[in-house]
């Protein structure tokens, strides 16, 4: 295996955090280690948990959706989400410590987090105040990064386009959409069947489907897997045990797309968290897997990913310039230009 330098461009930023009785954050580039420091567990916690309730709880995360296309039950917010975020990033990066001039050269920040810190949009930071900060990725840890890096394939070849609910029309549409822009063979499925006998192994995955996770407080429909977390398919759940198992077949580098309401491995909520998922798509194979980390309320998800889609294989530019082009189409949409890029955030590995 690689070292990390091997693996990062000149133009690369990376930061890693490792969460122990204190947080220890080490920021450098391809050459050297440019600064170390720790600060305190107790000081970041309470203030994360303050911002993960108001991304994680529906009641308030719906102050966020335009009113429009707002439902009921919406909760007011008492607290400033952005002020906040601005108090987490004053803990976690120091002015006495975080000399802006000195990262004025890169285009690109890494980010590795750890425990807790997952459930922050820590980019937002590296965005706000360095202008010349293009894209970011996040990683579980930098030997992850360097396995993904390693076990890309240049070019897809057998794509899946999984349905959670064929009889959802616009699950349907979706789908059509997403054919149509794969430059290679591509299969879709919309059953159990379908995907027992399915025989192939893929490079590109899309899952049209909506997120589930037990309820509390209320009785599951779903009696037998209510203590699962998964993603609906045809009345059953699609979870990590499918990918661990190889029910669901992925080739070395594999490009794995979620379109479902949060599927990140972030939030400890049960009425939110798919715990696992994305871990598991990526020890299965998958050099990439993109999906939002909170409840997304909107169908802000399928034009963001055609837009990636679009650049990936039709303009055929980087994958991580591609996800680019899709945030800055979602930012520039009417939608609460500073709250959406937390909103929906994507784990990028």
């Amino acid at each position: 295996m690689k070292n990390l330098n091997e693996i990062l461009n000149e133009d690369d930023l990376f930061i890693s955090f490792v969460v122990e009785n204190d947080i220890n954050i080490f920021i450098g580039d391809k050459n050297e280690i440019l600064t170390y420091y720790n600060i305190k567990k107790e000081d970041l916690f309470s203030k994360s948990e303050e911002f993960i309730k108001y991304v994680s709880l529906r009641e308030y995360y719906l102050n966020f959706i335009p009113e429009i296309n707002r439902q009921n039950n919406t909760l007011p917010i008492t607290n400033n989400l952005n002020l906040i975020l601005f108090e987490i990033f004053k803990i976690l990066f120091p002015k006495e410590i975080i000399q802006l001039q000195k990262f004025s050269k890169y285009k690109r920040v890494i980010i590795f987090p750890d425990d807790f810190l997952y459930y922050l949009p820590i980019h937002l930071y590296f965005l706000n105040n360095f202008k010349n900060i293009e894209y970011y990725i996040y990683a579980p840890s930098a030997t992850s990064y360097i396995n993904c890096v390693e076990k890309q394939t240049k070019s897809p070849k057998v794509g899946l386009i999984v349905i959670g609910d064929r009889s959802d029309s616009k699950m349907q549409a979706e789908a059509k959409m997403i054919k149509e822009l794969y430059d290679g063979e591509i299969q879709i499925i919309d059953s159990i069947t379908d995907l027992n006998t399915n025989q192939n192994r893929f490079s590109f995955v899309y899952i049209i489907s909506h997120g589930w996770a037990p309820k509390t407080n209320i009785q599951s429909e779903i009696e037998e897997i209510e203590n699962n977390y998964g993603l609906l398919f045809d009345n059953d759940l699609i979870t990590s045990i499918d990918f661990y198992s190889e029910k669901i077949k992925l080739n070395e580098g594999a490009l794995v797309i979620l379109s479902a309401c949060n599927v990140g491995r972030v939030l400890t909520n049960v009425n939110h968290d798919i715990y696992g998922l994305n871990r598991a798509i990526f020890y299965a194979g998958a050099s990439n897997v993109i999906s939002a980390k909170w409840p997304v309320l909107s169908d802000l998800p399928e034009p963001f990913f055609k837009i990636i889609l679009e650049s990936l294989f039709i303009k055929k530019i980087p994958l991580y310039q591609a996800f680019n082009e899709g945030i800055k189409y979602i930012r520039s949409l009417n939608f609460g230009k500073d709250n959406v890029s937390f909103l929906l955030i994507i784990l990028h590995y």
